[in-house]
């Protein structure tokens, strides 16, 4: 194995849980090198696919989201190869996904960086590396926040969607044909004969035989 990463299952925490259709949640730690991002995403992936009912574009956003941020400290966090963690909890009845991502590299706050330059001041041209994506990353987000603590930066957004629109069920089509107005009108029109002929003709019918 090469050294500058660790594998999946070796850090991986809790990946025989059970699924849950409303809560699941995993994390892994790994060297934050490029080549270990895909990991990253896999973990997140199976995590969003073990709740029912989170939309695709939420998964989507959070993807890139977590791609950005993965990619931000294993290009800027470390002066050589240091670690990175990452959480993931999807709420299937708060319907909110959030992911930690923890490193212990130099103290940065992705998202006061990225708020002091905002994106419409450079062209692409001059957009600062690694600036362009954090601003995304606050696009598409619910909520970000940045913490230092006990010497790691920690990482937190999160991403809701809405509760799903109740299904409608059609009205039920007006009955239409004789109803009991038709009835009383039919023997309103019929005479006493009348009705005494329909009601001999009724007993007279021989009930039908079975073999």
């Amino acid at each position: 194995m090469d050294a500058s990463s660790l594998s999946h299952d070796a850090t991986h925490a809790a990946a025989d849980a059970p699924a849950d259709t409303c809560l699941a949640h995993d994390r892994c730690r790994l060297k934050a090198v490029m080549a270990n991002e895909e990991i990253a995403q896999d973990v997140l992936v199976a995590v969003l696919d073990r709740v029912d009912g989170v939309p695709l574009k939420v998964k989507n956003d959070i993807r890139i989201a977590v791609e950005e941020l993965f990619v931000n400290v294993a290009s800027y966090a470390y002066a050589s190869v240091g670690d990175i963690e990452l959480s993931v909890t999807v709420d299937g009845d708060a319907r909110a996904v959030t992911v930690t991502l923890t490193d212990w590299g130099v103290p940065f706050d992705p998202f006061s960086y990225a708020a002091a330059r905002p994106l419409k001041a450079y062209s692409v041209e001059e957009a600062p590396i690694g600036g362009l994506g954090i601003v995304m990353v606050k696009g598409l987000m619910d909520e970000c926040f940045y913490r230092r603590v006990d010497g790691a930066n920690e990482v937190r957004i999160v991403k809701h969607w809405a509760a799903p629109e109740p299904e409608r069920v059609p009205a039920a089509p007006a009955w239409s044909g004789s109803g009991i107005d038709d009835l009383d009108k039919i023997q309103g029109e019929l005479d006493d004969d009348d009705l005494t002929a329909i009601a001999g003709g009724m007993v007279m019918m021989e009930p039908h035989s079975w073999l």
